[in-house]
């Protein structure tokens, strides 16, 4: 795929064959989850619990077991096929093409990627987005000149704060957001000539609550403000080499300008309550955003490019707005002041000198 951790391997093979092993990234904390897996459980274990299932369920699970998990079904009802294999997190929707089912699609992939006349890649091949149903997006076949370009307008509003640290100018948290996405429209384009060839989309919003996420304030600088676009995508692209996710397991969001608080690069789960991925990047980020730097200083291009940072969709920033130089000088910077350790702490909810 034409993204920027295929193009790294594709040009430094030595750097795949000898990587070490993914530390996988597993969180079964999560409230939402654990509360669906209790049906099941109760039917296992026939509803009573042992203390020595605690070591096999984890705190969390065995906790919430313990308080709510209920009697188990009776007869030949088995509560397991509800669970789904992708996770459970909300709704999930097949893609339909003509009569065949080609697969599924998230909640939230369908608002920002199968809007209704969004041109939809799947596996390489383009389609239409005809129309919505229930369980269902329904795919026409399109001119595979054509594509679409969709407008956003995303807001993001910390519901809580976990951990964090203090380096001079900058900030590090773990937390919680909330976040508000508004689509603004699409524009149909025919990249043979780059004319827009038709405009359309309604004014729709998509909510989630309880994101889990990494962001990084900076200091509110003329040189930050146009660097933080390539901040955000320089820890995006650095993850991907130290945390095992998939791609549409996580999104990235920077802000700067007139909003209020310090401009932030924030990268945050597609799921409520969190899978463990944004914990794991408290944990590593100087090291993803490392790699990262890495990636986009072996890069020949100027400013940023597919193989470098810049993102194949952005949901907030132009990849035009996007400056390489100026990022890479806002990470070298932060990575300096990690070196010296941090001056403040999070701790009872507010920052504190170390």
């Amino acid at each position: 795929m034409n993204d920027p951790i295929d193009g790294f391997f594709v040009g430094n093979l030595e750097a795949f064959l000898k990587k070490p092993l993914d530390a996988l990234v597993v969180d079964p904390s999560n409230e939402s989850l654990i509360e669906k897996h209790l049906g099941p459980l109760a039917y296992d274990v026939d509803g009573e619990l042992r203390s020595s299932d605690e070591a096999i369920l984890g705190r969390a699970f065995y906790a919430a077991a313990s308080k709510g998990m209920g009697k188990p079904a009776k007869g030949r009802y088995r509560p397991h096929a509800s669970l789904s294999m992708r996770g459970n997190f909300g709704q999930s929707f097949a893609l339909r093409s003509g009569t065949e089912e080609l697969g599924q699609i998230s909640t939230m992939r369908r608002f920002r990627e199968a809007y209704i006349g969004a041109v939809f890649t799947f596996f390489g091949k383009k389609y239409r987005v005809h129309s919505h149903e229930v369980d269902a997006v329904v795919l026409t076949d399109v001119d595979p000149h054509l594509k679409t370009e969709a407008g956003f307008y995303t807001v993001l509003n910390t519901r809580d704060i976990f951990d964090g640290y203090g380096y001079g100018e900058f900030e590090v948290h773990y937390g919680s957001l909330d976040l508000a996405m508004n689509f603004t429209g699409y524009k149909l384009v025919d990249e043979r000539s780059g004319e827009a060839i038709h405009a359309g989309g309604t004014g729709e919003a998509h909510y989630e609550n309880d994101l889990h996420a990494f962001w990084i304030n900076v200091p509110e600088r003329d040189e930050t403000l146009t660097g933080i676009g390539a901040l955000e995508h320089l820890v995006r692209v650095g993850a991907m080499f130290v945390i095992p996710a998939d791609r549409f397991d996580a999104s990235t969001h920077s802000k700067a300008g007139n909003e209020p608080n310090e401009p932030t690069a924030s990268y945050y789960e597609n799921y409520s309550g969190g899978i463990g991925i944004a914990k794991k990047l408290f944990e590593v980020w100087p090291t993803a955003l490392q790699k990262g730097m890495e990636v986009a200083e072996s890069c020949r291009c100027r400013s940023g490019c597919a193989n470098c940072i810049e993102p194949a969709k952005s949901y907030n920033i132009s990849n035009t707005e996007i400056h390489k130089a100026r990022g890479l000088a806002l990470g070298k910077e932060l990575l300096e002041l990690v070196d010296k350790g941090p001056d403040r702490i999070f701790r009872s909810g507010r920052m504190v000198v170390c």
